[in-house]
């Protein structure tokens, strides 16, 4: 049922969460970051 073949994990949305927080992520705007595991993808 998942494209990625597993659940996610906590860590792995937090990670992405960290990334929308941090410096790195200066130049992402407008954006909606789907961490879904390509569920939406299908």
């Amino acid at each position: 049922m998942h494209p990625v073949g597993r659940i996610g994990m906590v860590q792995e949305v937090a990670s992405a969460v960290l990334y929308l927080c941090c410096d790195n992520a200066g130049f992402t705007t407008g954006h909606s970051l789907a961490v879904d595991g390509g569920a939406t993808a299908i």
